[in-house]
């Protein structure tokens, strides 16, 4: 509960009653918040309700206003109005008030009966966004929800890896590093207690950051949403967990306060007196390195004894990071201390009390009606409902102990015909398995099994001895289609194959039937490295093609089936062969090539269509040093069908790039027609240029013979560019002129034999000559020159 003074507790508590009264601030355009209750004289406010309950993420907040004032359209709040002064912004432009997305909040102000509250007596209750205004015939009605809104609102538009299997990270990092790296860095987590909580690696799907920060919450029993904290006299997104063991009540009411209870029922769906956990154990692994399948329990016998034997399953996805048995059982405890506390719910209508929050306890002092003994519950849903006449009510529902939300435990109960449940029985025995040879392996394929758990992923196995068991010693990898290739194995020796299904629980199959292969013979095109030493794809007139089944030489299929969606044509620009793509999403890869970041490359194609407006693009992907994508750029181009069409874009290595790859798209286009393609080409523009090396003038000067510097602007300077010619620039004061040095070249920068050069002058031109020690002299300037511009200066350095 927040807390209060003892003037506001003893007025809350006070039997005479009191009076409370509502304010609404609004948050204009220029960021200043304006009272609706005294905007341009004029109370606005009719009246708000405010409902905060543990089964939602959020609060709402609706507020009733006037629409218009007396001055008609002059005055009015409706955001269409546009001749209103209260839409009118100080600089005389319209700028209305009331808009969705604007930021508004409402106080709940208490005092004596027949007074107004001091300003220390108002209460903010909500804080949040406008969603939507409804300006009706009568009254304004706005609508919104709390700051939690604007994460429900926002998305992670991209799957993220969070955590960390070898030290963990706590959740409480994880909920912020979600808020930071989706724009929300403004709102600081506030975590008040510790959770000791630690989250392996995990992969962050696609979804509202709320959803997100609630679910690693929910995980460790916890909730996540907007919480009034006083240290701060702010609402921030707070991190807690339920008090699930407080005894000692927040406030207590009496049939004085709530007259008669608007209801007294217990019921029994919601009630769980055994809860399961099943989670896959990180510490134990299966032959395959795979955390094995394992369940903790929680039970309280005193509720079983009550009501009977009520069993409930949490069922945690494999990827969960509820991964150990302590973990495990943490969550299994705080479930069944959740669920197994009394069936009783009370609903009460009393005066509003701005200090209670959700999960506070309350004692229901008894009516001797429907309730003979004090009952200590706590609060599941608050609503606000305040006029500005002073008419006030505040609706609560109570039940069991601090918790968090119900709806969200049931929603996770996964008991057969609830949801599914967690088979420890894996699918099937794949179906049809074959292995095709290649040089130093083979492809295993296979067809799931038409009954049973669905597959998730299948494990391959291997041995050279028949009749093999699957085991650590055999596992080959995994996979996530029907289809896997085996690499590494010794050539033309025998290998058997057998294949195992996986659920998404982590639960293992059948193993399937045995198969045998003859691994190939090493052929040229198996050595070629996984990263091509050079900035052109290798084999990129696809002339190379060692195997039919598989596509030409160092590419790869991307997205489709080679032989299926793309194919080896003689239909070339150049050479005997180029590849065809059928128009459904086929992509082909080329090998990964060596890049720089920072240069900049071209890409260039040639491609025709069978079927006019197909769409074609020639990707680059760039890679970090990991092989982690840094990012896509693409050359697109909607094709005719007239002939070979030349497709050539221009690119930018990104910051961090180690490499970069070819991939060709063709875009899905009704009729799936084939694009063809040819004489792919990758190249880096520019050569290596050297900066400028600056000549000193300054205390240390590389003039000399009474050469000076002649002003900033025209900075002395030289450089070698990658054809290893040097060049000068700047101007200078002359010195001495004749046979002397005026400045000195560096070794390596020098000529094999003496050069003459025409220089301009202030007067005119000059003669300078340059010698193989590096000397440059100028040894003709007109009379009078002021400066000698050393622009003309350039030679091939050979010494």
């Amino acid at each position: 509960m927040r807390p209060l003074s003892s003037f506001q507790a003893a007025l809350l508590g006070s039997p005479s009653g009191y009076s409370t009264h509502p304010r609404v601030w609004v948050r204009d355009a220029a960021g200043e918040w304006r009272g609706l209750h005294t905007l341009l004289g004029v109370d606005w406010v009719l009246g708000v309700r405010i409902n905060d309950k543990l089964d939602a993420p959020v609060a709402e907040a609706e507020v009733s206003l006037v629409r218009s004032g007396a001055a008609g359209a002059r005055l009015s709040l409706s955001p269409l109005v546009v001749q209103s002064l209260a839409n009118t912004s100080d600089a005389g432009a319209f700028a209305p008030l009331l808009v969705e997305g604007a930021y508004f909040r409402v106080e709940l102000g208490i005092a004596p009966l027949a007074t107004v509250p001091k300003e220390a007596d108002y209460f903010e209750v909500f804080r949040g966004r406008i969603d939507e205004v409804d300006a009706g015939p009568d009254e304004l009605r706005v609508v919104g929800r709390d700051l939690g809104g604007l994460l429900q609102d926002s998305f992670i538009e991209v799957e993220h890896e969070y955590g960390n299997d070898t030290v963990g990270v706590a959740v409480q990092s994880i909920i912020q590093a979600l808020l930071d790296d989706n724009g929300l860095a403004s709102f600081a987590l506030f975590t008040p207690v510790d959770p000791m909580s630690q989250r392996g690696r995990y992969v962050q799907k696609v979804e509202p950051v709320l959803d997100a920060a609630r679910t690693l919450a929910q995980r460790i029993g916890w909730d996540c949403r907007m919480r009034w904290q006083s240290a701060a006299s702010a609402y921030a997104l707070t991190l807690s967990a339920p008090n699930r063991l407080q005894t000692e009540e927040d406030w207590s009411y009496g049939p004085d306060e709530y007259g008669n209870l608007d209801g007294v029922t217990r019921q029994l769906s919601d009630i769980r007196t055994d809860v399961e956990v099943v989670y896959s154990d990180k510490f134990d692994l299966d032959a395959s390195g795979t955390p094995k399948r394992k369940t903790v329990t929680a039970s309280n016998p005193t509720a079983r004894a009550q009501v009977g034997r009520r069993w409930m399953q949490v069922a945690e996805e494999s990827s969960s990071n509820i991964d150990t048995e302590p973990e495990a059982q943490r969550l299994a405890d705080a479930a069944i201390a959740d669920l197994s506390v009394s069936p009783l719910t009370v609903t009460m209508t009393v005066d509003p009390h701005p200090g209670l929050e959700l999960a506070d306890l309350v004692l229901v002092l008894p009516d001797g009606v429907r309730l003979d003994t004090a009952q200590r519950l706590a609060v599941q849903e608050l609503e606000f409902q305040c006029a500005t006449d002073g008419t006030a009510r505040m609706k609560l529902v109570l039940r069991g102990q601090p918790s968090t939300s119900l709806r969200e435990w049931m929603e996770r109960d996964s008991r057969p015909g609830i949801a599914l449940s967690a088979a420890f029985t894996g699918p099937a025995a794949p179906q049809e398995v074959r292995a095709t040879p290649t040089v130093n392996g083979c492809v295993v394929t296979w067809t799931p099994a038409t009954t049973g758990p669905a597959w998730d992923e299948y494990e391959v196995h291997a041995s050279r001895t028949p009749g093999f068991q699957p085991s650590e010693a055999t596992f080959q990898g995994r996979a996530s289609a029907t289809r896997f290739p085996l690499s590494e194995l010794r050539p033309g020796a025998t290998y058997y194959c057998r294949v195992v299904g996986r659920d998404a629980s982590g639960n293992l199959g059948a193993p399937s039937a045995e198969v045998s292969v003859t691994t190939a013979y090493v052929t040229p095109a198996t050595l070629q490295p996984a990263v091509a030493f050079g900035e052109s794809p290798p084999n990129p007139d696809f002339e190379a093609h060692s195997f039919e089944e598989l596509p030409p030489d160092a590419w790869t299929m991307g997205v489709g089936l080679w032989g299926a969606h793309a194919q080896v044509t003689t239909d070339a620009y150049t050479g005997a062969r180029a590849v065809r793509l059928v128009a459904t999403g086929t992509r082909l890869d080329s090998q990964a090539m060596i890049a720089r970041p920072g240069d900049r490359y071209s890409v260039d194609a040639l491609a025709r269509v069978s079927q006019f407006g197909t769409a074609f693009s020639v990707q680059l992907v760039w890679y970090g040093g990991a092989f982690n994508v840094l990012g896509t750029v693409s050359t697109t181009k909607t094709l005719p069908t007239s002939g070979w069409e030349r497709m050539t874009g221009f690119h930018n290595a990104p910051t961090g790039t180690r490499y970069v790859q070819v991939r060709l798209l063709a875009h899905a286009t009704q009729g799936a027609p084939w694009v063809y393609v040819d004489s792919v080409r990758l190249d880096r523009i520019g050569g290596l240029v050297e900066p400028w090396t600056a000549i000193r003038t300054g205390q240390i000067s590389d003039l000399e013979n009474g050469w000076t510097t002649w002003e900033p602007t025209w900075p002395l300077g030289y450089y070698r560019n990658s054809d290893n010619e040097v060049s000068m620039r700047g101007l200078v004061r002359p010195g001495a002129v004749g046979y002397v040095t005026a400045f000195r070249f560096p070794s390596g920068l020098r000529p094999s034999s003496a050069r003459i050069f025409t220089v301009p002058t202030s007067h005119g031109l000059g003669l300078a000559q340059l010698l193989p020690d590096g000397a440059l002299q100028v040894y003709s300037a007109p009379p009078g020159t002021g400066w000698v511009g050393f622009d003309t200066v350039r030679f091939r350095a050979e010494a």
